[in-house]
């Protein structure tokens, strides 16, 4: 009678045992079989770079320079939007961009093209993956700020990143070579220095 007990007390644990053996290879090949669809959704870098250097008929990227935080009325930004067909300079007045004056210059394929490989070449898509802060609202009240968008281009690439001028939470998302691609869409714009002259992004 001991002995019977003894083999159904096993024959349950055996089950049991089983049982745990299954779900746990179950929960393994599941959670294996979702990194892998993860992974899958990932592009690797010559992907994204195809991407978006690739997408010359149909894509745009700008760059907005924004002033210091001032009033109003005396607040100042400046956009760059380029495309295969045109390329716009735009200076705004206030934080709800009143325009103030815009230039239109048109362009080409080829341009845009070249134009597309250097941004990229310089990190045009190079996000910063712990940003100390993901929204640039409030940062850099004093210095200016750079916000880099593209547009018409596959939502696995940044649609905006952006930079500032000052240090800590200032360095926002972007983390490519600032100087290199603010002058890059700065000489898109044929005399650029002439017609920015009289815009001040530093007025009190």
């Amino acid at each position: 009678m001991q002995m019977q007990l003894y083999r159904l007390r096993f024959l349950r644990a055996a089950v049991f045992g089983g049982l745990l053996l299954v779900a746990f290879i179950f929960c393994f090949y599941a959670l294996m079989h979702l990194n892998s669809g993860k992974q899958s959704t990932q592009l690797t870098g010559a992907q994204r770079a195809a991407l978006f250097t690739e997408s010359a008929d149909h894509s745009t990227v700008t760059f907005m320079n924004e002033g210091i935080t001032n009033n109003d009325a005396n607040h100042r930004s400046i956009g760059i939007s380029v495309s295969s067909a045109s390329v716009v300079l735009t200076i705004y007045q206030g934080y709800q961009k009143k325009v103030v004056s815009t230039q239109s210059f048109l362009n080409n394929k080829a341009s845009y093209s070249e134009f597309l490989n250097s941004l990229y070449a310089n990190g045009f898509l190079t996000s910063r993956t712990k940003a100390p802060v993901s929204s640039i609202d409030g940062q850099c009240a004093f210095g200016l700020k750079y916000i880099f968008s593209t547009v018409g281009v596959d939502n696995k690439v940044p649609a905006s990143l952006w930079t500032t001028t000052c240090s800590g939470s200032g360095v926002g998302t972007f983390a490519g070579k600032t100087s290199n691609v603010i002058q890059l869409f700065q000489s898109q714009v044929p005399s650029y220095n002439q017609l920015v002259n009289q815009v001040d992004l530093f007025m009190l």
